[in-house]
């Protein structure tokens, strides 16, 4: 169990800091890494204002329970989460968005977490009638498992390999896709997103093997000017399976496969993570309209 520093451990920090020692070595001396020295450091003032007297009094303060959560510390805060709860968007688009359309109001500044977690303290009857918006439908939160290993892939084509012109988002035509599973593994939607444009397809799936992701894909982009086919980026996760089949598979006249890559998830766009919230039950109502939502999708920020 990792144990929390004491005054001792501070004044010993305090006296390194004065006489100019690095972290490093002040982290031998007290015994600790590195890291939680400039951690420690960093959070109570930094190498020209560090006391040990007052880094103790906010440590021994900030450990305190029960605590305030985070969204009820500011009545306006708690008002305008709410309110975006209710209107659909995420915790994550909240979290993204605040500082953006407040950014003069530093009490308007919470994380995603703080937001979940103040979702999942709420009363279960509370949570139903009021935050319905919330898209997994639980009541609790769930710990995410460790996903598995993604497959190794001979010869793949990686992301470096696109044209020059997809590095940036100058000329269209160019897209990232990806795989989202349903409930249970039961349905898939794929994602395609345009770079340039941010324009988003929605490609409702009977299967989630290569052949039938591939097949949707030339479905849904067969209709498209072929200047606008130029490249597609595919993330190859540990979901996807015989990702070199799918590439395989698709017709030249549709998606160029020499200009096919294996993207990575950080490199993706982050659209295709919003998506979630748009197919019922079967991911099959994917109109311009979806039954219930009231036009509230077009409400909801994009990147």
């Amino acid at each position: 169990m990792r144990e929390m520093l004491m005054l001792s451990d501070r004044e010993e920090i305090s006296r390194g800091l004065a006489e100019g020692l690095s972290y490093k070595q002040i982290a031998s001396v007290v015994g600790r890494d590195r890291s939680v020295i400039s951690r420690e450091v960093r959070r109570h003032g930094g190498r020209h204002e560090y006391r040990a007297a007052a880094a103790q009094e906010r440590a021994l303060a900030a450990r305190e329970r029960p605590k305030q959560f985070a969204v009820d510390r500011h009545p306006r805060l708690r008002g305008i989460v709410h309110a975006l709860l209710r209107r659909g968007w995420s915790p994550a688009s909240i979290a993204g968005r605040l500082p953006t359309e407040h950014p003069d109001d530093e009490a308007c500044r919470v994380s995603h977490e703080a937001i979940y977690q103040w979702i999942y303290a709420t009363p279960v009857s509370t949570l139903a009638r009021e935050l319905l918006a919330l898209r997994s439908g639980r009541t609790a939160r769930r710990g995410g498992a460790k996903p598995p290993p993604a497959p190794r892939i001979k010869d793949p084509t990686y992301i470096d390999a696109r044209p020059a012109d997809a590095q940036g988002r100058a000329v269209p035509g160019h897209w990232e896709g990806d795989l989202v599973i349903g409930k249970n593994g039961k349905t898939a939607v794929a994602t395609l997103v345009e770079r340039t444009s941010r324009f988003l397809v929605l490609v409702p799936l009977t299967g989630r093997d290569a052949l039938t992701v591939g097949r949707g894909v030339i479905a849904a982009t067969s209709g498209l000017p072929a200047h606008m086919r130029a490249s597609l980026a595919w993330d190859c996760g540990g979901r996807d399976g015989r990702p070199r089949h799918r590439h395989q598979g698709l017709d030249a006249g549709v998606l160029r496969p020499p200009t096919l890559a294996v993207g990575t998830r950080q490199q993706r766009e982050p659209q295709p993570h919003r998506p979630r919230v748009l197919p019922e039950r079967h991911g099959h109502h994917l109109g311009p309209e979806i039954p219930g939502d009231g036009g509230l999708r077009h409400q909801r920020p994009t990147p």
